[in-house]
Order: structure tokens, then sequence, then C-alpha cells
């Protein structure tokens, strides 16, 4: 009886924890390239009222702004033929977090830096 206690407490710590320390708010999106430089978002089941997808150059500046409240049902196709070389960054942002994605175009592609996607 007494290992069946400890047990019983040892996995509701355990649960405990795992909650706790679970960002269970950060907004989640799946992307996918397409070509050269057009790539697919798409959000996944987003627990929040909004999500706003921002593309920045690397000074900051603004170049594109989408704001949706369709946030479990949201997709869309972006073009970036247009973009001259070098770095920008997609930031996604929901009433929980903001993600942002930096993302390289070169004269013939577009690379996305998923190892250093940051979450704030």
């Amino acid at each position: 009886m007494k290992t069946l206690v400890k047990t019983v407490s040892l996995v509701m710590v355990l649960f405990f924890i795992n909650t706790a320390f679970t960002d269970t708010n950060k907004p989640e999106f799946g992307i996918k390239t397409l070509d050269e430089k057009t790539f697919y978002f798409e959000t996944k089941e987003v627990a929040s009222d909004y999500v706003e997808i921002t593309l920045q150059d690397e000074n900051g500046t603004t170049l594109f702004s989408e704001y949706t409240t369709q946030t479990a049902t949201f997709e869309r196709v972006y073009n970036l033929e247009e973009l001259a070389e070098g770095a920008y960054f997609l930031v996604v942002k929901s009433d929980h977090a903001t993600q942002t994605l930096p993302i390289f175009v070169t004269t013939k592609s577009l690379e996305m830096a998923f190892e250093q996607l940051e979450t704030i």
C-alpha cells in the first residue's frame, strides 16, 4: 500500500512538472518551401484569438503584415521573388507568444533557418 501511494504521488508530481514547464501557448505553424522563392504557411490549432504574420527586413522594417482571427484554419502562399538578396524575418505573433524565423533570400532561392527559430 505504501508503494502504491508513493508511486501515485510520484506520477502526480511528474505530471505537474511537465504541465508547468510545457509551453502550450506558443503559436504553432507549418511551413513548406514550394519552389525557389515561394513558401506555404499554415497555422496549426493555435490557442489564440488572433495571429499576426509579419515579414521584416534585417533592419526591422515591416515589409508585409497580415492579421487573422481564423487561427485554426489560416493558410497562405507567400512569394518572395521581388525581394533583394539578404536576411529577412518571418514573425508570427499571437496573444501568448511571438516566434521569429530567419529567412535568407539569394538570387536563386530562399533558405529558412529553422534551427534559429526564436520564441519570446
